[in-house]
């Protein structure tokens, strides 16, 4: 009887480790997010604009899935104020963004262009910053 029931006890615990080691593979599905691609091509990275020169923002968001939209937003950090702002609804996997800012500062400003895809109506996006710095008037 002792034997019967070490068996029984032995053959349980190696069933129940079998079923326990069986996991399903959990590799995460990459999502529109993962696959949605900011590209800034202009202004450049850490690049100095003098009082009155333009900004030219301008790049490509393209997406696995079609998007919703995007928005531009440039930002005077120094002064903490957003000094543009656009926003454009659209439908395709394929975006170009173009804007213009002239520097009208009064002061040494550190300024962050933020450029936001959104991947759907839900509100999932995905964003992508450049930064550079604008002297005042001399």
């Amino acid at each position: 009887m002792k034997t019967i029931n070490k068996t029984s006890i032995l053959a349980l615990a190696i069933g129940i480790l079998f079923i326990s080691s069986c996991k399903k593979d959990e590799t995460p599905t990459p999502t529109d997010e993962a696959t949605t691609t900011i590209t800034i091509t202009s202004p450049e990275m850490h690049h100095t604009y003098m009082f009155g020169d333009t900004v030219v923002i301008h790049g490509m968001i393209t997406s696995a899935s079609e998007l919703h939209g995007y928005e531009i937003e440039l930002k005077n950090v120094s002064q903490d104020t957003v000094v543009l702002f656009k926003e454009e609804h659209a439908h395709s996997t394929e975006e170009h963004f173009d804007a213009m800012w002239v520097n009208d500062v009064t002061g040494h400003s550190d300024m962050l262009l933020t450029i936001r895809a959104i991947i759907d109506h839900e509100g999932t996006s995905e964003s992508k910053t450049a930064s550079f710095h604008c002297h005042p008037k001399m």
